[in-house]
């Protein structure tokens, strides 16, 4: 679908339910609340990762494919290295709401990044091919 309708097609809504997600959790009393937020992290998660990493091997000449997957897993171990310690500084800091809260912002402020690349790539795209 990344392909026809474009990235963002994929990450606007991905972005929304990982954005639910933790906000389910912010808020969970039971294991449903949680059930549903899994259900929700695994439709994001699971649609974005996999877009993401294909325009990335896109980008790229073929001959340079090892490159592209070796920097798009850099990043996302960085992120799951990094992520749980500042996560846990945080909800011993301010609690498990802020947290997630925390999380609710870090999606956001991705998504605002995500939508700043896209208009400048689709203003280089429309510059080059006129």
């Amino acid at each position: 679908m990344s392909d026809s309708k474009g990235l963002a097609f994929i990450l606007y809504p991905a972005f929304l339910l990982v954005s639910l997600q933790n906000i389910l959790l912010a808020h969970a009393t039971g294991l449903f609340v949680v059930l549903l937020a899994a259900v929700a992290k695994a439709f994001g998660q699971g649609s974005a990762q996999p877009a993401i990493q294909a325009t990335c091997l896109k980008k790229l000449d073929p001959a340079k494919s090892g490159v592209a997957a070796a920097t798009y897993y850099i990043g996302a171990d960085i992120g799951q290295g990094i992520g749980p310690m500042i996560g846990g500084a945080i909800s011993n800091a301010y609690g498990y709401k802020a947290m997630f809260y925390f999380c609710v912002l870090l999606v956001l402020l991705g998504c605002i990044g995500f939508t700043i690349y896209n208009r400048v790539t689709t203003s280089q795209n429309e510059l080059t091919n006129g």
